[in-house]
């Protein structure tokens, strides 16, 4: 993203960015240039800049020397055009590209000046694998959402990494939908049962869906009792092996136990039975909800197993110990948003 104005509001000379353009052009086969507006704001005011959005043709082959030239271009435009910071992506992945320097000095972290690559890349590694490091580069909290009904568009603000950011886009839902934050629960609560456009990626942590799987609790079905010729299924219809299908399955209960006990549900007034049809998990109090995990389960020792292992991911979470990125991956996974807003808003009926 290429600022085609300073910070007060005064153009950039047409010849300078022309040879910001010319200079990328001789580097890669081709160029595509999008003049766009973007928002951001400070604890003071909201700024409007215009941009050129560069969309450029990198060769695969070249990733090395692609990435070197960019991380280059990069400083030197923050320095060239007085930036605090120039956006960088990755077009097929959709993720930021920032230098080893930018992110250790996002995160706070002093950068010894005799400090080599390889050292730097080896500390950024470390850092990123971090479960407070990933939620605060990665995650945001929606603070307003609403459209505007003239312009056909959404207005979308969120907090981000101590930064508030404003996005406006073109509004595809008819005008009788309800708009949802995926992360807020109040949100859903109102959406329920209506037409809703869900905005902000679910859980407003997707990047832990890219990561491997990391269950609650390992499974362990060694033993010669369980009935290998029965196939087991993912909710999406994708063939798992017995672990799998028990540790996701386990999964899904916990999360219904974890959202009830975020809507005040004590751990004695829940109930949880595991049989050939899947789940139940029962909230007694005064107003005794009940939610459900449907599975085919015919063989009773895996019924067993998930039992065993609903139980210690139960005791884990109520310790705290529960791994917190399995966590997250677990409410994305199973709309934990939704149903605590379900609870609610059942409560409340």
């Amino acid at each position: 993203m290429v600022p085609l104005h300073d910070n007060s509001g005064t153009p950039f000379p047409e010849s300078e960015i022309q040879d910001i353009l010319e200079q990328i052009t001789l580097q890669f086969p081709g160029m595509t240039v999008v003049n766009c507006a973007g928002y951001w704001r400070d604890s003071a005011r909201t700024y409007k800049d215009q941009n050129f959005e560069l969309i450029v043709d990198a060769v695969p082959s070249s990733n090395s020397e692609s990435e070197a030239f960019f991380a280059k271009l990069k400083a030197d435009l923050c320095d060239r055009l007085k930036q605090e910071k120039i956006y960088l992506t990755r077009e097929e992945k959709r993720e930021e590209f920032i230098s080893f320097d930018e992110f250790l000095h996002e995160m706070g972290i002093e950068i010894d000046p005799s400090m080599t690559h390889d050292a730097k890349r080896e500390l950024a590694a470390s850092l990123n694998k971090q479960f407070e490091i990933a939620q605060k580069r990665l995650g945001y909290e929606t603070i307003a959402l609403h459209r505007d009904p003239k312009a056909k568009t959404i207005v979308w603000e969120r907090r981000f990494c101590g930064m508030t950011l404003r996005s406006v886009f073109d509004d595809p839902f008819p005008p009788e939908y309800i708009l949802v934050a995926a992360d807020r629960i109040d949100h859903w609560e109102n959406a329920l049962f209506h037409n809703a456009g869900i905005v902000g990626h679910y859980e407003y942590q997707g990047f832990s869906l890219d990561r491997k799987r990391r269950p609650f609790i390992k499974a362990c079905v060694t033993g010669s009792s369980y009935n290998s010729a029965i196939q087991y299924y993912s909710q999406i219809g994708e063939p798992l092996t017995i672990e799998e299908f028990i540790e996701d399955f386990t999964t899904s209960v916990v999360i219904n136990y974890i959202a009830l006990r975020s809507e005040s549900y004590l751990t004695g007034e829940i109930k949880i039975s595991v049989g050939a049809d899947g789940s139940l998990q029962i909230g007694e109090n005064q107003f005794c909800r009940v939610m459900h995990c449907p599975a085919s389960i015919p063989d009773k020792d895996i019924q067993h197993e998930i039992i065993r292992c609903v139980g210690e991911a139960c005791h884990l979470f109520e310790a705290g110990k529960l791994d917190e990125i399995a966590v997250l991956q677990a409410k994305a996974r199973h709309r934990y948003v939704m149903k605590r807003a379900m609870l609610r808003r059942a409560t409340r009926l």
